[in-house]
């Protein structure tokens, strides 16, 4: 009996340095197929190589939902852009009443562009011509987007009120619309395949003759201002061609058929982030992996992956601090501001 009890404690004692052995690093993202969750499967699969512990992409129906479970530690990340996370922090906006203020951030890991389009032969060249024009608003189903809509309209001096709103939970849904002809402008993503296809659909015109155009963020400080005030966090970037950038160029071709000069485009950052909960070691293993692998981004072939750069993971966002695992990383690598 004593050796039974012997070999049964060491069993359970090897089942539960099993377990232990076996962890699993949950990375919470949007719903599955969504770009973050996408994203979180990539980033897995380099944590997974850089750690020596099970690491994978959790998809949720919101941000608001895994930013609460990183925040309680149950989830060790959270993937989600710097509008979501700065709501999340101070309990505004999507996260209203549900402030977390002790999540941080860890990397700045891609941007995302997005923009309003319409077709080509419309005669609107700016968003202040959208005044009156039936548009996709709501985004029921995507708070980000119903915040960036906002934003961009009021780029171009205007609110929702200003337009004919046509309500969708999405931006498939208004983009359906869109091609459907049933509203005169949609919003996407500036670098996403649909679109590019959606291009060449528009009305049956052809690529050579650009289906849709882009319509360009105002050169004005007062727009970028009412842009950046509606959606905090955002930026401008200059949208040109795709510079044999992997994948894109073979199916495609370059320059972006909607863009045919260098156009502003509103822009926001897509971050990893933690909480004061998840454990510091595991951060600083994770930002040096990420940082040692951008080959495991461009391979994917995604445009929008394009711009990770270990050297702009630290970005710097007011209202948002960073988790000491990625400081002390930021500050061995020399890019961590001095100030």
């Amino acid at each position: 009996m004593t050796l039974f009890r012997t070999l049964a404690a060491a069993a359970v004692a090897m089942i539960v340095a099993g377990m232990a052995c076996a962890q699993t690093v949950g990375i919470g993202t949007g719903p599955a197929g969504s770009l973050t969750n996408n994203l979180g499967a990539v980033i897995a699969g380099v944590a997974t190589q850089g750690t020596g512990l099970e690491v994978r992409a959790q998809p949720y129906d919101e941000s608001q939902q895994h930013f609460a479970l990183t925040s309680s530690g149950d989830l060790a990340f959270s993937l989600g852009n710097i509008q979501e996370l700065r709501a999340a922090i101070n309990g505004t906006e999507q996260s209203e009443d549900s402030g977390l203020p002790n999540m941080r951030a860890v990397a700045r890991l891609i941007d995302i562009r997005v923009g309003l389009f319409v077709r080509a032969d419309s005669g609107i060249n700016s968003i202040s011509e959208l005044r009156g024009k039936r548009v996709p608003v709501g985004y029921g189903s995507q708070a980000t987007e119903r915040y960036a809509l906002i934003a961009l309209l009021a780029a171009g001096g205007l609110t929702t009120s200003d337009v004919v709103g046509v309500e969708v939970q999405n931006m498939d849904e208004g983009a359906a619309a869109f091609l459907e002809g049933q509203v005169g402008a949609m919003m996407s993503f500036v670098l996403d395949p649909a679109l590019l296809r959606n291009s060449e659909a528009v009305g049956g015109i052809t690529r050579s003759k650009r289906g849709i155009k882009m319509l360009e963020i105002p050169d004005d400080p007062d727009a970028v201002a009412a842009m950046t005030t509606a959606f905090s966090g955002a930026s401008i970037v200059t949208t040109n061609t795709f510079d044999g950038r992997p994948g894109f160029e073979r199916e495609h071709g370059s320059p972006l058929p909607y863009v045919d000069h260098p156009t502003r485009t509103m822009a926001y950052d897509i971050l990893i982030a933690a909480s004061t909960e998840t454990d510091e070691e595991l951060v600083y293993k994770v930002v040096k992996t990420l940082a040692a692998n951008k080959n495991a981004f461009l391979v994917t072939g995604e445009p929008q992956y394009l711009s990770f750069s270990k050297d702009t993971m630290a970005t710097q966002y007011d209202g948002v601090e960073y988790h000491p695992g990625a400081i002390r990383y930021y500050r061995e690598m020399g890019i961590w501001p001095s100030n």
